[in-house]
């Protein structure tokens, strides 16, 4: 059964447990110049399984070989800790429920757990809460393991007019930033502008044109074009 947003509760599972792939574009150089670009499949750990790492601090790490020594890991990431215990606990929650005994690996107790319920009918509403809160653990997730990158523009903004802001009694300059993911063709539509000094918040689009309406100039002459961002 689908929901609202076309997916399925296995989509949701999916989601979380199989590794992530994804198109990365990549520069071919010959001779210390650019001289074309290619597109590779790139492939990611699961979801759970990253933000089981980020507990220890070995993201990006090949293996525990890399971290074997207490010495070499970083720091306990105690918000990476909470977020896993939350998750794990409700996934244990849900698998007590079907009369399963979960096991230590939360990747594989949530696979269990959909298997065993498919074993018995679910409402639509039942449906909904486990696809919303699977979304959600993902958002969390992605939103702890990679935060996404800022770009700060010089423009004042032009709905408070302001050219610094302020944070912890310092004041700074250039309050508008853009924050966005390097999610290729979908960057610039999830891309977000902020004014730091009054908390406006728009689409990036929406920012660009504000600005060249207050600014009185076409798009062209702007400084925020979409070239600046970062897609790859």
């Amino acid at each position: 059964m689908k929901d609202q947003t076309g997916w399925t509760v296995l989509d949701a599972v999916d989601e979380l447990t199989l590794p992530q792939k994804h198109r990365v574009t990549s520069g071919i150089v010959r001779n210390g110049q650019l001289v074309g670009q290619h597109e590779i499949t790139a492939t990611e750990q699961p979801l759970l399984t990253k933000l089981v790492e980020a507990i220890r601090g070995t993201i990006g790490a090949d293996g525990p070989s890399k971290a074997t020594l207490d010495s070499e890991r970083s720091p306990l990431d105690a918000d990476a800790l909470f977020r896993f215990v939350l998750i794990d606990n409700q996934i244990r929650d849900w698998c007590r429920g079907l009369k399963l005994t979960p096991g230590p690996d939360p990747v594989q107790n949530l696979r269990s757990w959909y298997v065993e319920s498919m074993k018995y009918p679910q409402s639509e509403a039942a449906d909904t809460f486990h696809i919303r809160k699977m979304t959600d653990w993902a958002g969390a997730i992605r939103s702890k393991i990679d935060p996404g990158r800022e770009w700060e523009l010089p423009d004042r903004c032009p709905v408070c007019d302001a050219d610094t802001w302020w944070r912890d009694g310092e004041q700074f300059y250039r309050p508008l930033i853009i924050k966005y993911r390097p999610d290729g063709a979908d960057t610039i539509e999830k891309a977000r502008g902020l004014c730091r000094a009054c908390a406006k918040v728009w689409k990036v689009r929406e920012l660009a044109y504000a600005i060249e309406v207050r600014e009185g100039r076409h798009a062209a002459t702007s400084t925020l074009t979409m070239d600046g961002l970062d897609t790859a």
